[in-house]
């Protein structure tokens, strides 16, 4: 993210690659996941939403387990 011009290309390369799916909303996870998440759905046109760690969040919740924290 520092450089900005790389920054722009790496969004448009994932926006690129997922141009077909028709995607209506980007999920970014915790704190870094909001930076390039919500970039990505404003490039892509779709929605954002933000999930965090359990206790966190402060509005209505809807629970989804993983196991992978990175991956």
């Amino acid at each position: 993210m520092k450089d900005a011009v790389l920054f722009a290309q790496v969004i448009d390369y994932f926006a690129l690659q997922v141009r077909e799916l028709n995607i209506d909303a980007v999920v970014g996870i915790e704190s870094r996941g909001f930076f390039l998440g919500a970039t990505l759905g404003y490039r892509m046109g779709a929605s954002f939403l933000h999930e965090r760690k359990k206790g966190k969040h402060p509005s209505e919740v809807h629970r989804q387990e993983y196991t992978l924290e990175v991956g």
